[in-house]
């Protein structure tokens, strides 16, 4: 278990140091409330495509217990990740992001 929590910690977000110096980093972003968003947006769109999460997975190429984090909003997913998720789901990256971003 702590393993997991080492390789979750590694793979979390973390600000540059002196970010808290930037008052525009801070107040543009609410990381967790976005990354929880976007997590919230893929699986909608995999439950209206009638995808189970280990499926969506599979089929994307992604260790199921990090996609589950993903849509959990527990990590800031990579790009990569991110087109992978898109072309499993046949829908445009633009799609995991709210309008007008």
């Amino acid at each position: 278990m702590a393993g997991d929590a080492e390789r979750v910690a590694r793979l979390s977000f973390t600000l540059p140091a002196g970010a808290e110096r930037w008052p525009w980093y801070n107040a543009c972003v609410d990381r967790a409330k976005e990354l929880k968003a976007i997590g919230a947006r893929i699986r909608k769109l995999r439950e209206a495509k009638g995808i189970s999460q280990e499926e969506a997975a599979r089929l994307a190429g992604i260790d199921r217990s990090y996609y589950g984090r993903i849509e959990r909003g527990l990590i800031n997913v990579s790009a990569v990740f991110l087109l992978k998720i898109a072309q499993m789901l046949r829908c445009p990256v633009g799609a995991f992001f709210p309008p007008g971003r």
